[in-house]
């Protein structure tokens, strides 16, 4: 996130500024956005409104344009490491991006798959062309995921996100309506493979739980010296 703000003295126009940020219309998470698409896939999309199946559909291609902006900047970085002698760590703090939104996933059991998605022709070649760049610049990536409960999602966390997508809520008289596959709890709509692939080719080391960030800041250390 960038502010571009003079800096000033005055706090209630500081104030304003912020307020006025807060108060815009903001994508979601990436990760957010992709549990609900894949949630919304597994109860089947026409089942969703067109409004709210546009809107979904809408918010997961901006996702994909943030996700172009993530690998661009790190392969630009990459690079610019390239110029820096001698051996580097990158110690990379971050959710990652949905393996699914890269690489595809499927909905539904085996003998029905509801849904069937390739991935991404645009994020797989920018994905490995980062990979390929941290690489060459001799530079291990020990990658630290920062999701908190990484595969626990709150049924009223589910509600939330239904609602600031425009899809219907998962509640009804008749009780809780969603599907019980549980999407939150599958890692392919997270950040885990794609961070643990970072930094597998590269030569670096992934830790899942950031509780033990001070435990796995050792062993970085204890590893690079």
């Amino acid at each position: 996130l960038r502010i571009h703000e003079f800096l000033t003295r005055d706090r209630i126009k500081a104030g304003e500024a912020l307020a006025d940020l807060a108060s815009k219309d903001i994508a979601g998470r990436t990760e957010e956005i992709e549990q609900l698409y894949w949630q919304a896939a597994e109860e089947g999309l026409e089942n969703l409104t067109p409004a709210a199946r546009y809107n979904l559909t809408w918010k997961r291609q901006e996702a994909k344009s943030l996700a172009t902006n993530y690998f661009e900047a790190l392969t630009s970085l990459a690079k610019a490491m390239r110029l820096v002698d001698g051996q580097k760590h990158f110690l990379f703090f971050s959710t990652g991006l949905p393996y699914s939104l890269i690489f595809g996933a499927v909905s539904g059991q085996v003998e029905y798959r509801s849904k069937f998605d390739l991935g991404d022709p645009i994020l797989r070649p920018l994905s490995e062309g980062m990979l390929k760049e941290f690489s060459a610049s001799n530079c291990p990536v020990f990658s630290f995921d920062t999701r908190q409960a990484a595969k626990v999602q709150s049924l009223f966390g589910y509600e939330e996100m239904r609602e600031a997508t425009g899809g219907g809520g998962a509640f009804s008289a008749a009780g809780v309506s969603q599907s019980q596959t549980d999407a939150f709890r599958d890692d392919k709509t997270t950040g885990q493979d794609v961070l643990r692939r970072f930094s597998k080719e590269t030569g670096g080391q992934y830790f899942s739980n950031i509780a033990r960030f001070e435990e796995n800041l050792e062993t970085v250390r204890n590893l690079t010296g």
